[in-house]
């Protein structure tokens, strides 16, 4: 079956980089399916489904992202790029699999470095350093008090392990470092109000960063919540409802905030920001239904985000403009990019049978469960989700088109760059 799904992409191979691009996507394959023989590491690393999933998600991206710059005009495939995606995928994939919270925090705090070097080294503004020692401070020092509670922790209890204790005894902690400790978390996702580094980031980051930087990278605040909330689960109790309006108000304001975006990278920045906001609620919720559609939500936004910046930048390789203004009328240009286009966004809202409408029945209920005020609110940011993705879409396909030159389709591999995208939202339906 494997071997189907790979089949079409050797068409992105060239000779010129043959012996690079196999050995690359050996070593990725390898290790990949050598996980499946692994339930429990010993140690250091700890291996279960959640995990599971996010190293599929951080595999396929890693792997498309290779595929991409092999095909962009712009791109090569070079030693630099592809040791960049190996420190990315070697630093994913011990973050999943870690037990120890010592080891997970240099390992969330690692994983922004391969990206800051590929804004750097592959960003074409004048601005992209700037805009990458941004994110990087940002991520920084919002990481600090995560630090500290790291030491009170471990001289507390002689132990860092996410599963050897419960601090149900502790009562007499600090609020001050408990509450403040989440804020690492809540800055990588990104949650409104502490979202400034990322439509900064995007707009500098060339399209593989943008597409790790969305589809994974956003993803390792939420699977941080997930271990850690359970740990200061008696501690938190103080800050639910706080955290819970802060989630569903971040996602509201955040769909507001695209109406005013010109340009079309940021505006998909946001739209993630949106997402990222219900699941932070859903996991304040503490309902079983949240941490299942949790998990599908990442998937799912993981490879409809990518998705996004990929087509994007395919509109971008032909108008050389990313302005709201300048793409319009591509329906009448370009109808393979229409189709494309219209699908993704379709997932995006969550259309069924796609894995992001499972994913917001479960969330949906896990935040109605929790606050039954919370629905009404809840209905304007499902309303105003759907609405945004509706004003991207029929901003840049309808109306007058202002190019007056030749505006060509899809290729055969653009096309199947984003047809590896779709197969995962949809397969999902065959292990149900």
């Amino acid at each position: 079956m494997g071997f189907f799904f790979i089949l079409p992409f050797g068409l992105f191979f060239s000779s010129k980089n043959s012996l690079l691009e196999f050995v690359v996507l050996k070593f990725l394959l390898i290790v990949f399916f050598l996980l499946k023989g692994f339930d429990y590491l010993y140690c250091f690393f700890y291996y279960d489904s959640f995990s599971w999933s996010m190293l599929l998600l951080s595999f396929l991206i890693c792997f498309f992202m290779l595929l991409g710059n092999m095909m962009f005009i712009f791109f090569d495939l070079s030693f630099n790029f592809v040791f960049l995606v190996f420190l990315m995928f070697f630093s994913l994939f011990s973050l999943f699999l870690s037990s120890n919270l010592f080891l997970f925090y240099v390992l969330f705090e690692f994983s922004v470095l391969p990206v800051f070097f590929i804004i750097c080294g592959l960003g074409f503004s004048f601005e992209r350093l700037e805009s990458a020692i941004y994110m990087l401070v940002y991520t920084l020092f919002f990481s600090l008090p995560f630090a500290v509670f790291l030491f009170i922790l471990f001289f507390s209890v002689k132990d860092l392990s996410f599963f050897l204790y419960s601090f149900t005894y502790f009562s007499s902690w600090d609020y001050f470092f408990v509450f403040f400790s989440v804020l690492m978390f809540f800055v990588k996702i990104p949650s409104f109000f502490l979202h400034l580094w990322l439509p900064k980031a995007h707009v500098e980051a060339p399209v593989s960063g943008s597409m790790i930087l969305a589809g994974v990278l956003l993803k390792l605040g939420a699977f941080g919540l997930f271990l850690y909330l359970p740990i200061v689960f008696f501690q938190m109790q103080l800050f639910v409802e706080f955290f819970f309006v802060w989630g569903l108000l971040g996602t509201l304001l955040s769909s507001l905030a695209c109406f005013f975006q010109v340009d079309l990278k940021k505006m998909i920045a946001y739209m993630s920001i949106m997402h990222m906001g219900i699941v932070i609620s859903a996991l304040f919720s503490f309902c079983d239904f949240s941490f299942q559609g949790v998990l599908m939500m990442l998937l799912g936004h993981g490879f409809v985000s990518s998705s996004l910046f990929l087509c994007l930048n395919f509109c971008y390789e032909r108008s050389f403009s990313r302005g709201i203004f300048v793409n319009k009328g591509i329906m009448l240009l370009s109808s393979s990019l229409y189709f494309w286009f219209s699908l993704i966004i379709s997932f995006n809202i969550s259309v069924p049978p796609s894995m992001n409408f499972i994913s917001e029945l479960f969330l949906i209920f896990s935040l109605v469960s929790f606050l039954d005020f919370n629905i009404y609110l809840l209905m304007f940011t499902i309303f105003f989700n759907s609405v945004v993705s509706f004003y991207f879409f029929v901003s840049m396909f309808h109306g007058f088109s202002s190019y007056k030159f030749f505006f060509s389709n899809l290729s055969i591999k653009e096309m199947y760059l984003i047809f590896g995208h779709v197969i995962p939202l949809l397969s999902f339906l065959f292990f149900i």
